[in-house]
């Protein structure tokens, strides 16, 4: 009996062995198969360039935030898994962080509502990040940028690699640039950092801008061609009906005021000059006609300048003889001019001055006055030759056409920049380079958004969609679906046979 009790037992155990085998190997297919609907943004990165690694200053801000923001992608369409891993990951750093994604065929409002314009059409997986304040577009290309160290390019945009692309391929001549180009740039992905400066910027509680102060005929903002050139820059700005306003917005980094037709009242006056003395900007661009308006121009008086109202029955001021001019051929205008430019002033300080050149036309002096507060800095930022003058007295001397004041107040520091021609920011033949120089004055005025945020790195874009190489991941399914399947039924088959033969 006690044998056949051993053999009995001997038995079972075989039978015990080949059933833990069996479900060790049916446990590693079911993990196997199990792990294929994982979904990619949930797994571990291991690109070498950290493509899908979300920063440590990202999760920082993100785990920060006190109000719920959307990250809506645009038109998505499946072609780009690699993004879409990535937007998943980054959408999970932080719980108040929603993402969604929209078709515009669907909802065509959508764009709009959020106060962007899509005439152009939007690329797909581009972005609109918003919360109760505001709203961002990003477009997806924006979020890629190349380089080429051979080329002495550290950063080029995907319009600016297109354009080197059809130059290049244009004549043999650039062969070697164009292979350098297309076989050697590196692209890099900016997308993280897109994506954190823009939550920052949608989640502020103010956003300093400009404001075009309406309501006495200024130039028209609506189709006017400054606020046309920062719509094209995407520049943000607001408008401010002075006639109806009780206060200056608390956003407002600068007041523009674009040739009135009309004189300010007492108390609109005082209503821009308390703003200023509280360290506001100003940028005040003025026609012949503006000068005999006494409340506007005593607020330029307040801050050291000023032109005398009867320049309003003289000549704009000219560098060239209209006696002398009536026998050229071809007809100009004696009234433009080239003026000196004050490169030594910071409003210039951004930009190569050689290459830069702007022309003034129907332009009228501004005087510094002699008895300027002892905190108040006045200087010329553009001045005419000392071969100018105006009307008939010809009296040649350097006329001031463009003033920059500046002075130090409890508030901060408030700055004003005076341009005398309105005639060269609002004619028809208006370039850009002309006013370029309003946006050179706003910079220097304004307190544009600056992120705090710190540095968060570019990784290359140039790793498989997976977030494993092809080569890790094929050693890993034969480790995984062969050799732990083979081995643990031959160790299932030794401990069987050892124990049949004991």
């Amino acid at each position: 009996m006690k044998e056949t009790k051993t053999g009995i037992t001997r038995s079972s155990k075989g039978v015990v062995a080949i059933i833990v085998s069996v479900a060790l190997v049916l446990a590693v297919i079911a993990l196997n198969i199990g792990a294929a609907f994982i979904p990619e943004h949930t797994l571990a990165d291991m690109t070498s360039s950290g493509f899908y690694t979300i920063s440590d200053e990202t999760k920082k801000f993100v785990s920060s935030l006190e109000e719920d923001v959307t990250i809506s992608i645009i038109n998505a369409d499946g072609s780009n898994a690699q993004f879409e891993t990535f937007i998943k990951k980054y959408a999970m750093s932080g719980k108040h962080l929603n993402l969604e994604y929209v078709d515009t065929l669907e909802d065509a409002d959508f764009l709009s509502s959020h106060g962007i314009s899509a005439s152009n059409g939007v690329n797909p997986y581009s972005i609109v990040v918003s919360s109760e304040k505001r709203s961002q577009f990003i477009d997806f290309y924006s979020m890629y940028y190349f380089s080429n160290e051979a080329l002495g390019i550290n950063r080029m945009s995907y319009s600016q690699y297109q354009d080197c692309y059809y130059l290049f391929a244009s004549s043999e001549s650039y062969l070697e640039a164009f292979n350098e180009l297309v076989y050697n740039s590196k692209l890099y992905f900016c997308g993280e950092r897109a994506l954190t400066s823009t939550v920052e910027y949608v989640t502020l509680e103010y956003i300093p801008h400009p404001y075009f102060v309406t309501g006495h005929g200024e130039d028209s903002w609506e189709d006017g061609n400054f606020a046309s050139l920062l719509s094209y820059m995407e520049y943000a700005y607001g408008v401010l009906d002075i006639t109806d306003a009780d206060e200056i917005p608390l956003d407002a980094d600068c007041l523009i005021i674009n040739a009135p037709t009309e004189d300010y009242s007492d108390e609109e006056t005082s209503l821009i000059l308390d703003y200023l003395k509280d360290g506001g900007r100003l940028l005040l661009i003025t026609s012949k006609e503006t000068l005999a308006m006494e409340n506007l121009m005593s607020i330029a008086e307040y801050y050291g300048m000023t032109s005398s109202a009867e320049l309003v029955a003289e000549d704009p001021v000219t560098e060239e003889d209209a006696e002398e001019s009536e026998g050229e051929e071809e007809e100009y205008d004696i009234y433009e001019l080239s003026p000196v430019i004050n490169t030594d002033h910071d409003i210039f300080a951004s930009f190569p001055i050689n290459e830069y050149t702007v022309s003034i036309s129907q332009a009228t002096h501004i005087k510094i006055s002699d008895s300027l507060r002892s905190a108040q800095i006045v200087t010329p930022i553009l001045t005419t030759s000392d071969e100018a003058y105006i009307g008939e007295d010809k009296t040649k001397g350097v006329y001031n056409l463009g003033v920059a004041a500046e002075e130090a107040v409890d508030g901060g520091t408030t700055r004003m920049v005076w341009l005398s021609s309105a005639e060269t920011f609002n004619g028809e033949d208006t370039s850009n380079t002309d006013l370029s120089l309003l946006v050179y004055a706003m910079t220097w005025m304004g307190e544009s958004y600056e992120s705090t945020l710190g540095d968060i790195s570019d990784p290359l874009s140039e790793e498989a969609l997976l977030t494993v190489s092809s080569g890790t991941a094929t050693f890993l399914g034969i480790f995984i679906v062969l050799l732990i399947p083979a081995t643990l039924i031959a160790v299932g088959i030794v401990i069987y046979v050892r124990r049949r033969r004991a």
